[in-house]
């Protein structure tokens, strides 16, 4: 940016900080006549008091000057086209805490999935602990019910009825 267009956006900013320091002091003046707070002082207190006053508006104004002095230079850098480049180290440390930055969401969102995988995997083993519970108690009813059978063929009157009951048809 050359002299020019620094004294152009300096300008800007000072005019926008003298209207900020300006816009402070109505804003602190209504406030106090709507809550009628306003004390009733002596001439010469009036003095010291202003004094005291713009001296502290000033020191407000001058950091805020030196913000508004910025955004005036980006803006009429922006009407102009020319822009201020950013000094390296800045650019080295934006750098830096957007590497910080991304490895600090990629680990949180690793540690989303595994948590997603981990879900999955405690889930289908409960699944399989239930078919294979299921199973085995299908087992165990097929085995009782080839112990029963076993049972009824060893009694002789289970086995006479049968025989009757399979003649019966025949007569």
């Amino acid at each position: 940016m050359s002299d020019g267009d620094g004294s152009i956006g300096d300008a800007l900013g000072d005019v926008a900080g003298t209207i900020w320091g300006e816009v402070k002091k109505m804003g602190s003046t209504a406030t106090s006549q709507v809550s009628g707070s306003t004390p009733v002082q002596s001439p010469a207190s009036d003095d010291v008091k202003a004094a005291q006053k713009s001296q502290k508006n000033n020191n407000y104004a001058g950091e805020d000057s030196n913000e508004l002095k910025k955004f005036g230079q980006s803006i009429f850098g922006q009407i102009t086209g020319h822009h201020e480049e950013e000094p390296a180290q800045n650019l080295d440390k934006m750098k830096k805490a957007d590497d910080e930055f991304s490895d600090r969401e990629a680990a949180a969102i690793r540690a989303r999935i595994k948590a997603m995988y981990d879900q999955y995997a405690a889930r289908s083993a409960q699944l399989k602990q239930r078919e294979a519970a299921v199973e085995k108690r299908e087992e165990e009813v097929k085995k009782e019910e080839k112990q029963v059978k076993k049972e009824e063929m060893n009694n002789r009157a289970i086995q006479q009825t049968r025989a009757e009951i399979k003649n019966y048809g025949a007569e």
